[in-house]
């Protein structure tokens, strides 16, 4: 500040003010023709008025020196006041980059995690239905179906419900996967890449060739509830199966030494429910 006020006097170029230079000189010019009393009385008077002078001037000089600290006062708040609010911006910015940063890493954590859990959850699954053909003296009396369930994945399920069943309907009627509560066949743990046979299925050779003259059509259904290492307790998930029981040729008229391609067994996707859909 000292500075600032050394660079507001020169820029004004103010000489400094010697009252006693100036009363001398005027009582030189002003009292030079007067003598004894008259020019003491002279001399008192400019002597008088110079210091009267004096002290306005040193007055205006304050005001002055006052109205430069003022303004230069002004313009440091100003000058502050701007630093202040360019400053509070950039912490605003830098904040705002903080948390955005914090919500992308964050964001990349949670992909991470969900690739990781897909990566090694259980994935269950119908895999197939396994056939097998029963006769006598190369007749055929009977023919059984066993569904598997299947993991995929890498880490084990535990299975909660397990149930599987044979129909034989009417050409009209629509086939319905059934979700019996505590009917399932068993508890059972998946292992990783494991499967499980559900109870087997059998399809007597009288009603597989009602089947195979169009009178009747046969479905094998059923559905499996399970959990994984990775859902939260009393969560689970449910898949289901349909499949819809053809022939290629008529069983009663069959060798079993000749029924390898005999069975057809064709998914019937739009015959699934899920159980909140039956409840």
């Amino acid at each position: 500040m000292m500075a600032v006020s050394a660079y507001e006097d020169r820029s004004h170029g103010n000489p400094p003010y010697d009252h006693q230079q100036r009363a001398s000189d005027r009582i030189d010019a002003e009292c030079a023709e007067v003598f004894g009393a008259e020019r003491a009385k002279c001399e008192n008077e400019i002597a008088n008025s110079e210091a009267e002078n004096y002290r306005s001037y040193e007055d205006l000089k304050a005001q002055q020196q006052s109205a430069k600290w003022a303004r230069w006062t002004a313009i440091l708040a100003l000058a502050s006041a701007v630093l202040t609010a360019v400053g509070s911006v950039l912490v605003w910015q830098t904040l705002g980059q903080t948390v955005a940063a914090n919500r992308a890493a964050q964001k990349a954590i949670e992909v991470t995690r969900r690739i990781g859990e897909a990566q090694v959850r259980a994935y269950v699954s119908f895999g197939n239905v396994k056939t097998l053909i029963s006769g006598h003296a190369f007749v055929i009396t009977a023919l059984h179906f066993t569904p598997v369930v299947r993991n995929t994945g890498q880490s084990p399920a535990a299975i909660t419900g397990l149930y599987s069943f044979l129909d034989v309907l009417d050409p009209h009627e629509i086939p319905t996967v059934r979700f019996p509560r505590g009917s399932a066949e068993t508890t059972h743990t998946l292992g990783a890449d494991g499967d499980y046979q559900l109870v087997e299925l059998v399809l007597s050779a009288a009603d597989a060739h009602t089947i195979w003259r169009g009178i009747k059509r046969c479905y094998i259904m059923g559905w499996a509830e399970y959990a994984t290492v990775f859902d939260e307790d009393g969560q689970t998930s449910t898949i289901n199966f349909c499949f819809e029981v053809q022939f290629r040729a008529n069983p009663l008229s069959t060798r079993t030494d000749q029924a390898e391609h005999l069975i057809r067994l064709h998914a019937r996707r739009d015959y699934l429910i899920s159980p909140e859909d039956e409840a």
